[in-house]
């Protein structure tokens, strides 16, 4: 929100609640599903039974908020409505929105009397009375489908352990809809979803699913019960809160619960410890401190009570999320990290530069020994230099979409072999995260035999088959893959696209492709001099110097990535 002024704020803020009124009317009139084609009002309203004209004021008022298009004398989606608010899509949006937006009534915020008369605490069991578990448990399936599967796929995919997967545990697991994205995902992965809501409500996600065979589900509460053992995975998703006070046990729990190596993933809020931020985590948990119960995770708080609990490998980020802004930190039980802050911690673009030249001034200065560290971690210092002993060949592989290096880098360390006399291949595949796929016919042990064959004395040599041209087009109804429409445009053959749009897809499911844009995190991947308080990117004097330099260009930039 710091990244519209006041002024901007108050201009629109009489109009929010009228804003809200209409779009989640027509998510409950699910008017975008019937969107998906050019229709006029008149024959959206004969086919749904609505008054014609209504419907023309409320098509053209989501008209001018670019939910739809205007063609001839009709509407269709626009292609962002029709990605996120079409039901039963996969990145279907609207159930989440609709469910979180309904519980805002759950705490009570009549914020003029809790300042006045103090906290008006609403017991739990009052809550719990309110309830009906049937309508909960329906509007729970709502709020996970969809786009929030296809997000927690996404960190899991990501994952450098994703192949190595196949027991999986969901704590907190809700209507089980994540859980079950994860187990689903890969043919022989099994799982236990637990949670205290009545089981019927998770075994139905479960039959729905098709899972019965490859799922447990267990009625319990995850801070007091045995969560059995021998999980590859443990999922903790928007669950630590409960856990405030006692957070270490809770992880101590889940470390002995996973094997050697395992993963916990969890996703939670990061507020600041001076509440400075982020905005919509404080918003939303405004009711509950206001009635005093302070339920939000601090930033930093999980990570702690992980590594106290003897996680030794601790990687965090925070992302903008469908749920807003969260830290995802996950935790493993070999290497040592840091934790994460980003860019948002900077009130200004100045400030944040200070801190890039305060870095950089510390790590030039030297270690006890007088050695800059960025150049004893520099591999371009060692490729070629009299004392190498430089490899026969070298295969990098680097995914386009993932976001933690600059695709340059991997070029840069290929020019530097080929000019030592390496022979070395890079592949950039396409779509590709932090840990590419292999491309089928094209397998690193495949390339692995190849060099052998090819540089080894009396080894077989190993040809690849000849690729076969198609002669025929496929059968597929529908293009598959990601959609690029929204940024790259194709005008008479030529094709275009902004340099934002492309740091975007870039960037989507990281965050350190870009330094200082949009987030910077701390400690990441560097187990040698990154700290939870100094950034170990912070080491590239010409970056810094382009920082200076094009600070006209680049402040009016800074944390505009989280207005996206």
């Amino acid at each position: 929100m710091k990244h519209m002024s006041v002024w901007d704020q108050l201009v629109q803020l009489p109009y929010l609640n009228l804003y809200g009124k209409v779009v989640s009317s027509a998510l409950e009139l699910d008017v975008f599903s019937h969107l998906q084609e050019k229709k006029t009002p008149a024959e959206l309203a004969r086919a749904m039974g609505w008054n014609e004209s209504n419907t023309g004021y409320l098509l053209a008022t989501l008209g001018t908020y670019g939910f739809l298009q205007k063609v001839g004398d009709g509407y269709i989606n626009s292609q962002d409505a029709q990605k996120y608010l079409v039901r039963g899509t996969p990145d279907y949006l609207g159930g989440f929105i609709h469910f979180y937006g309904q519980n805002e009534g759950m705490v009570p915020m009549d914020v003029k009397k809790l300042l006045t008369v103090g906290p008006q605490p609403m017991p739990q069991m009052e809550m719990e009375q309110n309830l009906d578990f049937a309508q909960y448990g329906q509007m729970l399936c709502m709020s996970e489908e969809g786009y929030r599967q296809q997000e927690i796929l996404r960190m899991v995919r990501n994952l450098p352990e994703n192949g190595e997967i196949r027991r999986v545990l969901d704590v907190g697991c809700a209507a089980g809809l994540l859980g079950l994205a994860v187990i689903g995902d890969v043919e022989n992965r099994s799982g236990v979803l637990l949670d205290q809501i009545p089981s019927q409500i998770i075994q139905a996600s479960v039959d729905a699913a098709g899972l019965r065979e490859r799922v447990k589900v267990v009625q319990g509460n995850f801070l007091t019960d045995d969560l059995g053992g021998g999980y590859d995975l443990i999922l903790a998703v928007s669950i630590m809160l409960f856990a405030k006070g006692g957070m270490e046990p809770l992880m101590k729990k889940f470390f002995d619960a996973l094997n050697p190596g395992g993963v916990l993933l969890v996703v939670s809020e990061g507020i600041a410890e001076d509440l400075s931020g982020p905005w919509d985590m404080m918003t939303g948990y405004l009711p509950y401190f206001l009635n005093g119960m302070d339920l939000a995770v601090r930033a930093g708080e999980v990570e702690a009570a992980a590594r106290a609990a003897g996680f030794t490998k601790i990687e965090s980020r925070t992302e903008q999320l469908c749920s807003g802004t969260q830290d995802t930190p996950d935790a493993d039980t070999t290497q040592a990290a840091g934790s994460a802050v980003d860019s948002n911690n900077y009130a200004t673009y100045e400030e944040m530069v200070e801190a890039y030249r305060s870095d950089i001034e510390s790590i030039q200065a030297g270690d006890e020994y007088g050695n800059n560290l960025v150049e004893l971690y520099n591999p371009l210092n060692y490729i070629g230099a009299e004392d190498t002993e430089n490899p026969a060949w070298v295969k990098i592989l680097c995914g386009a979409a993932e976001g933690d290096i600059s695709m340059f880098n991997s070029l840069n360390l290929q020019i530097a072999m080929l000019n030592s006399g390496i022979d070395v291949e890079i592949e950039w595949q396409w779509d590709g995260g932090h840990v590419p796929s292999e491309v089928l016919g094209d397998s690193f042990s495949l390339y692995v035999d190849q060099m052998y064959g090819e540089y080894v004395e009396g080894a077989a040599a190993i040809t690849k088959a000849a690729v076969q041209p198609l002669t025929a087009n496929g059968t597929a109804a529908e293009a598959t893959g990601t959609d690029l429409t929204s940024w790259v445009s194709l005008t008479d053959g030529q094709i275009s696209f902004s340099l934002a749009d492309a740091a975007a897809y870039r960037t989507a499911g990281a965050s350190k492709a870009m330094p200082a844009f949009d987030v910077i995190d701390y400690g990441q991947e560097d187990y040698v001099f990154g700290t939870t308080e100094q950034d170990a990117r912070h080491w590239d004097p010409i970056l810094l110097d382009i920082f200076e330099t094009y600070s006209d260009v680049l402040a009016p930039l800074f944390n505009s990535g989280t207005a996206q």
